[in-house]
């Protein structure tokens, strides 16, 4: 039997590369990791708890896994956002 994975160890960009490989763990894995600062940031910016907890749910049920987890432009489009145009994110 195979070891499970240890998410927690994993480096972003390796969890990132699971992402795109439909590996639910590795998004988990990542959502945990920065669901906090993203919406500290976001609290920060929105001053409004609800708003914030939204922001910071969409992307794990939103993206879900495949290639908006992990491909921006993938992901801006299926919004109807647009790159800003002088930095191109």
């Amino acid at each position: 039997m195979a070891d499970p994975t240890n998410y927690v160890e994993l480096e972003d960009k390796r969890l990132l590369e699971s992402i795109a490989n439909k590996d639910r763990g590795s998004l988990e894995a990542l959502y945990t990791r920065y669901s906090g600062p993203v919406y500290s940031l976001a609290m920060h910016l929105l001053r409004d708890p609800g708003a914030s907890e939204e922001v910071t749910q969409r992307p794990s049920s939103t993206y879900g896994v495949g290639e908006a987890a992990t491909n921006p432009t993938v992901a801006v489009s299926q919004h109807g956002c647009s790159p800003s145009p002088t930095t191109g994110r």
